[in-house]
């Protein structure tokens, strides 16, 4: 699936991005997380 934007990473604070429209029965996220640094997935929220 192609964004339909940029994807945010400034520090400290909430990035989002957004996707092009899509139809499906499901979805997986898959993160890799920075190795040596402190990271995580606070929120996904899919509307």
């Amino acid at each position: 699936m192609a964004a339909a934007g940029p994807f945010g990473v400034e520090l400290d604070r909430f990035n989002s991005v957004e996707f092009a429209p899509v139809e499906t029965t499901g979805l997986r996220l898959e993160v890799t997380l920075p190795e040596g640094f402190s990271a995580g997935l606070h929120e996904w929220k899919v509307e």
